[in-house]
C-alpha cells in the first residue's frame, strides 16, 4: 500500500496518496515515521501546512520512541530520518510564517546548515516587514511581504496576507484611516466632503481597507513569480522519505 501511495504522489495524485498513506498507517506498517513524513509532503502539496506540521511532529515522536531499542542499522536509519523530518517540519512552519519556531527545530544540526541560513534570511525579511508596517512605510512593507511570499514560501500566513492586501490599498493613494468606522476615509487636495453650497451630500458606502476576497483567497504556489532581484527564489523540493 505504501508503494501505491508513493506512485500516486509521483503522478501528482496527492489526495489519493493521502488516502493511501492514511490507510497504511491504520495497519501495523513498518517505518511509520517515514509514512508520516511522506503524508506531510502530501499535505504541503494540497496547501494544508498545519496538517503537515502535525504529521512531522508525530514522525519525530515515533523516531524518539524507537531510538533507544534500535539495533545499529535501524539506529543509523532513524538518525538520518530525524534530520529529514526536522527539515520538513521547519519548511511547514516556514510556510505558516512561524520562522522563529522553524529555526528552533533546525537547531545546530550540521546537515541542515543551508536550511538554517535560508531561515535566518527569511527571519530578517519578516522583521523588516513588521517594522515597515508598524512605521506606516507601506511601499517598503509591501516589498518585504511579497519577498516573503515569493522567495521564502511564506504562503499560508494569514496575518501576512491581510497586511499585504492592506499595503496594496494604502500605498496606492493617499488616505486616512477612520478607526471608529473601520474603513478608509479618502482625502484629496482641494476637495471637501461637504459641498460649497451647503447642501447635503449623498452618503457613499464605506471603502473596505482590505478586500475580503483578496484577504481570504488562498495563494497558488505554481502561479507565483519572484519579484525580488537580489535573492533567487527558493524552490522547495518535496522528496519522499
Amino acid at each position: 500500500m505504501r508503494d501505491a501511495a508513493t506512485s500516486a504522489y509521483k503522478r501528482g495524485l496527492y489526495k489519493e496518496a493521502l488516502s493511501l498513506y492514511t490507510k497504511c498507517l491504520a495497519t501495523d506498517c513498518a517505518e511509520a515515521d517515514a509514512v508520516l513524513a511522506n503524508r506531510a509532503a502530501c499535505w504541503l502539496m494540497v496547501d494544508q501546512a498545519e496538517r503537515a506540521v502535525e504529521d512531522c511532529r508525530k514522525a519525530s515522536s515515533v523516531i524518539e520512541e524507537q531510538l533507544p531499542n534500535a539495533d545499529d542499522d535501524e539506529r543509523k536509519r532513524l538518525v538520518s530520518q530525524r534530520s529529514k523530518v526536522a527539515a520538513r517540519l521547519s519548511s511547514s512552519l516556514q510556510r505558516l510564517g512561524r520562522v522563529d519556531e522553524a529555526l528552533s527545530v533546525i537547531g545546530d544540526d550540521p546537515s541542515l546548515k543551508e536550511k538554517r541560513n535560508q531561515l535566518e534570511q527569511c527571519q530578517a525579511t519578516q522583521r523588516s516587514a513588521a517594522e515597515a508596517y508598524a512605521g506606516e512605510e507601506y511601499s517598503r512593507a509591501k516589498r518585504c511581504f511579497v519577498k516573503l511570499r515569493d522567495d521564502y514560501n511564506v504562503t499560508d500566513d494569514a496575518d501576512a496576507r491581510v497586511k499585504l492586501a492592506a499595503c496594496h490599498v494604502r500605498s496606492r493613494r493617499p488616505h486616512a484611516v477612520d478607526a471608529t468606522r473601520g474603513h478608509l476615509t479618502m482625502k484629496f487636495r482641494g476637495r471637501s466632503d461637504t459641498p460649497r453650497n451647503g447642501s447635503k451630500s449623498k452618503k457613499r458606502p464605506p471603502t473596505s481597507i482590505i478586500p475580503e476576497d483578496d484577504a481570504r483567497r488562498p495563494l497558488k504556489r505554481d502561479a507565483r513569480r519572484s519579484t525580488s532581484r537580489s535573492t533567487p527564489m527558493v524552490v522547495e523540493k518535496l522528496y519522499l522519505l
